[in-house]
């Protein structure tokens, strides 16, 4: 999760200097530079390129389940998601007992 909220606030602060160029003619990093348009330019398609990736990282699995033995594991326990003990892929902890409930 700080990854993601670190790529928004990045994606933020770009976006946030191109306006500032655009309207000033300056941006701000450690002192005030005057910026031509390609510079502002470049601030506004990185702030939305993070922004972009912020929205688009995916949740990390942070507990699974197997759903043979039904023994649980910390995600970076297990070897390429996969159970120890049965040799079969792991399923996302998170939902997985009301999924299982529904199925009954």
């Amino acid at each position: 999760m700080r990854i993601k909220s670190l790529l928004y606030f990045i994606g933020i602060i770009n976006i946030t200097e191109s306006l500032l160029g655009f309207l000033i003619g300056e941006i701000y990093i450690r002192h005030w530079h005057k910026v031509s348009f390609t510079e502002i330019l470049m601030w506004f398609c990185s702030g939305i390129l993070f922004l972009y990736l912020a929205y688009k990282s995916k949740k990390q699995i942070s507990h699974s389940i197997c759903p043979k033995c039904e023994e649980t594991f910390n995600y970076y326990e297990l070897k390429d998601g996969m159970c120890p003990y049965c040799d079969i892929p792991t399923k996302d902890l998170d939902g997985y007992y009301s999924k299982k409930e529904d199925n009954k």
